[in-house]
């Protein structure tokens, strides 16, 4: 009788840890495989996003929660500019708002539950090797050009990383600096006495002839340009339908540029 009485009890116990399990799996793995998070998988969010952005993806957030100040509802999307362990910063209606975890307080939303939106379908990154020009507005030519004739399909925008330095024939004065600066925030700036370096963090191609543009409406010519190695990211709004292998002979054959990387990334997570 008592090692029926044991039995039973061993079965009830195997029930209840089943049971604990399988709402573990539901609240805490749930979203293992998803880019939606809720509960502490929030934390956890932001780790996901910078794999995501490491593979070259513009993202969204949306969020459901409520403001920290007045513990209002609170629900909308917004481009991530950046994070911190545990925080976004998102660009929302023009203003900038961090969004922390459900127990958040100092940050302007407390979210209950969010979503990574992905803003592209795919991404091609292309490296080329350090090149010369007389000055960027030819670089972004031919690397408009290069890309055109790479992707036929034109519903797609690049985004540069990389360096260069610049020879100019006068000095640039700190106020055609902080002009440089004020209009292309996706790149830093430093002054040489006769010369620029910047450097290219998720610029945007179009900023390039801009650098020419600013600089030539100040009285600086620009006489030279030396880059370092340059990182093109394509975010495309369409499947890529050759292979990385035939992509990349199809970059190196076109000898404009010379290409040491080339990987196309089919998904946000992979």
């Amino acid at each position: 009788m008592v090692k029926k009485k044991n039995l039973w009890g061993f079965i009830v116990l195997l029930i209840v840890l089943i049971f604990i399990a399988l709402i573990s799996i539901k609240f805490f793995g749930m979203d293992e495989n998803t880019l939606s998070f809720t509960g502490p998988n929030i934390y956890r969010a932001v780790y996901v996003y910078e794999t995501m952005e490491t593979q070259g993806y513009s993202v969204n957030l949306t969020v459901n929660g409520i403001w920290s100040d007045t513990h209002k509802p609170f629900s909308g999307s917004g481009l991530i500019l950046d994070t911190r362990p545990g925080v976004f910063l998102i660009l929302y209606n023009g203003q900038e708002l961090t969004v922390g975890g459900p127990t958040s307080a100092k940050e302007d939303i407390s979210a209950k539950g969010l979503s990574l939106v992905p803003n592209n379908l795919e991404v091609v990154k292309i490296g080329i090797d350090p090149v010369s020009y007389q000055n960027l507005s030819q670089f972004y030519a031919d690397l408009s050009k290069f890309t055109n004739k790479l992707i036929l399909n034109t519903d797609y925008k690049i985004v540069v990383f990389g360096d260069a330095v610049i020879d100019t024939n006068e000095s640039v004065y700190p106020t055609i600096l902080k002009k440089l600066e004020n209009n292309l925030t996706n790149c830093n700036f430093v002054i040489y006495e006769k010369g620029i370096g910047v450097s290219f963090n998720r610029s945007d191609l179009s900023d390039l002839p801009k650098i020419d543009a600013i600089l030539e409406s100040n009285g600086v010519g620009v006489k030279n340009i030396e880059t370092g190695r340059i990182l093109l990211l394509i975010r495309t709004n369409f499947k890529i339908n050759e292979s990385q292998a035939s992509l990349f002979k199809k970059a190196s054959n076109l000898k404009m540029f010379k290409i040491y990387l080339l990987k196309i990334i089919k998904k946000p997570v992979q």
